[in-house]
């Protein structure tokens, strides 16, 4: 007979990978020495993936909807018994082929779960389509956050569901890795809503961004691009470094942000307007304080309502935020880091150095220390990133901040 952890393991493979077994029993240890439970089907139904609790217990890697944590334990309790349970049919969309997984051009996020779209494979921008289509409706609710940042997004969704999809386009500037894509990334997970992402600086094609004719299942077809795709179903479109994007690609971008409308003349100059729920959020580096960084045009700008500048998080809340994403519990740690990634970060406004420390760096940081000692995650993690001529300032931040450094 299968035990409860076989059980949920088992139940966890045949849900297709939406959770992987390490970040399951990650949560079930976590939650157990946060809770003192016992480890039981009625336990883990109750409690084991309820999002508040697991947030309290600092896991906040597995993120699946209730009615998948019920079918997951249901699953569970039936193996053990022999039988199996089906899967509910909306709860999350059906499993993607490899083939929709490798070497993404765009990412589409469904809550917590990612899928890659391939750079050239009209097939599986066929299938994202479908996806997308099949998937439940938008909750019309919002995340409750102390980051005004967060609320000025809530604030263009709103808009956007409301049917304005001209007014509700946001642009956020700040250094790399602070959280730009992540507070979006967040925000449409809490909702469960699907959001559309691009690396616009990443060689895409007008093909790939508004659509193509294609020969597929032997019929010539129009393809519809990331950008028509999101336009057309209502999705909201996140564009990372929108400034490193080729003109043509900004300017059916501009004309769409414009106007609510994208006219595709190579698909009999069909109109595509843009559903509610659509919105632009853009990011990008500012490009005074980075060498190569493209300005935006000012055509470009003026057609997003709030251009935010983004800076990282105060202290206290960046040591939460690092303690989240990793799951690290030792705060005196945490702090420790932080408060060095603070110094360099003066030393690079103070133009002593020229490298960022990023949040994101930080988090890698401190997630390799359940392998590594301190002094080798940062030589590992931390120094490689920096210029030879920097790297002396790096460990003499280390050693004042962090007293196990050598």
């Amino acid at each position: 007979m299968l035990t409860t952890i076989e059980a949920m393991n088992q139940a966890v493979r045949n849900a297709g990978g939406r959770i992987s077994e390490e970040d399951f029993l990650y949560a079930v240890k976590e939650l157990k020495e946060a809770d003192g439970q016992e480890t039981t089907i009625v336990s883990l139904k109750a409690n084991a993936f309820n999002s508040t609790r697991m947030k309290k217990a600092g896991v906040i890697r597995v993120t699946i909807g209730k009615d998948r944590q019920v079918w997951l334990a249901d699953q569970a309790e039936a193996l053990m018994s022999g039988n199996t349970v089906a899967m509910p049919t909306m709860s999350q969309p059906a499993s993607p082929t490899k083939a929709f997984n490798d070497t993404p051009i765009a990412t589409v996020q469904v809550g917590g779960v990612f899928y890659g779209v391939p750079r050239n494979s009209p097939e599986a921008l066929a299938e994202m389509s479908d996806m997308l289509k099949s998937l439940v409706p938008k909750k019309v609710g919002f995340v409750e956050s102390d980051r005004n940042e967060m609320r000025l997004i809530a604030n263009r969704y709103r808009r956007s569901l409301e049917g304005d999809t001209i007014k509700s386009h946001i642009l956020l500037v700040g250094p790399t890795g602070c959280g730009k894509s992540l507070l979006a990334k967040d925000f449409f997970a809490e909702l469960n809503t699907p959001l559309l992402r691009i690396n616009m600086s990443d060689g895409i094609t007008e093909d790939q961004f508004i659509g193509t004719r294609t020969l597929i299942d032997g019929e010539v077809v129009f393809q519809d691009g990331v950008l028509t795709m999101a336009a057309d179903l209502g999705i909201p479109f996140l564009a990372d470094e929108i400034n490193g994007a080729r003109e043509n690609i900004l300017m059916a971008l501009n004309g769409l942000m414009d106007t609510g409308m994208l006219v595709i003349p190579d698909d009999n100059n069909r109109v595509v307007k843009a559903k509610a729920g659509f919105m632009v959020i853009g990011t990008m580096n500012p490009p005074d304080d980075y060498a190569g960084v493209n300005a935006m045009n000012m055509a470009t700008k003026n057609r997003f309502t709030y251009s935010i500048p983004f800076d990282y998080l105060p202290s206290d809340q960046e040591v939460k935020v690092v303690m989240q994403q990793t799951g690290f519990t030792d705060e005196e740690m945490v702090v420790n880091i932080v408060n060095m990634a603070g110094d360099l970060r003066r030393l690079k406004k103070d133009h002593q150095i020229e490298s960022d420390t990023s949040t994101r760096m930080l988090v890698q940081l401190v997630d390799e220390l359940r392998d590594l000692t301190i002094s080798e995650a940062i030589r590992y993690v931390m120094l490689g990133r920096y210029s030879a001529d920097e790297r002396p300032q790096v460990e003499a931040a280390a050693r004042a901040r962090i007293a196990d450094f050598v």
